[in-house]
């Protein structure tokens, strides 16, 4: 909150709504006693103007004035509780992950429908919720090489995430899964690896409970039944059409 009180578009903002409010005050101001010398001297107030409706315009425009600064107000002010309880919602998000990853994180069950998580080989998963921008996979990550389920090399220390890909691990995001253990090769990671019947038969239930039987392969959906059978047999076509396997050939 602090920090969006400290941005220069949001005194800036301030700045100009102070602006447009006092105007509206001192040209009121100004017409009260353009009304007052009209009814007082009728007779020199209409030589000092061509139409006598000029005033009478001076007060339309100053109340369409008024009327859209109140709705930009309105909206305004809606759209800062909206970043508001978004913020609150970011903080309270981050603390709650820092408290998991502060313990030390833990195998979690799929089903229960995290936010993202990583899927191993063995079909042991690790997940957190919040949102896309905590980079939850990239926390989740750290916190495996942290408790030293990542080797702890100087390779590994600043790029976990590309362990857990080059031995074969699932990047899963919602209903969408990422896989780069096929590239392993051509990214000089060693020997290719692929997906377990594990983790298959595991993603398949997932996406069968939570996601209405869709799974996005690297954003390309299949059904989730298609996808176990076609995981499971078709291993060159299938990791050439959904996770860039041409790469490989």
């Amino acid at each position: 909150i602090e920090e969006i009180l400290a941005d220069d578009s949001v005194s800036e903002l301030e700045s100009l709504l102070r602006l447009i409010k006092a105007y509206i005050e001192n040209s009121y101001a100004k017409l009260e006693v353009v009304q007052f010398m009209k009814q007082t001297w009728p007779e020199e107030f209409d030589a000092l103007f061509s139409s006598i409706d000029d005033d009478d315009d001076a007060h339309e425009m100053l109340k369409n004035v008024i009327f859209d600064f109140n709705n930009f107000l309105k909206q305004d002010l809606s759209v800062f509780t909206q970043e508001s309880d978004k913020v609150a919602e970011y903080i309270q998000e981050a603390a709650e992950i820092n408290q998991i990853i502060a313990k030390g994180i833990e195998p979690v069950n799929i089903m229960d429908n995290y936010s993202a998580g990583w899927l191993s080989p063995k079909g042991v998963y690790y997940a957190l919720n919040g949102d896309i921008a905590q980079m939850l996979h990239n926390q989740i990550a750290q916190a495996l090489y942290d408790e030293g389920l990542i080797p702890q090399t100087e390779d590994n220390e600043g790029n976990p995430d590309n362990w857990l890909l080059g031995e074969g691990w699932v990047k899963v995001h919602g209903d969408m899964i990422l896989f780069e253990g096929n590239l392993n090769e051509v990214s000089g990671r060693g020997l290719n690896r692929y997906m377990t019947n594990k983790q298959i038969d595991i993603l398949t239930e997932y996406c069968r409970r939570h996601h209405r039987g869709i799974i996005r392969c690297t954003f390309q959906p299949l059904s989730a039944l298609q996808f176990q059978r076609i995981a499971r047999v078709g291993k060159k076509e299938f990791y050439r059409k959904y996770f860039m396997g041409e790469l490989a050939d």
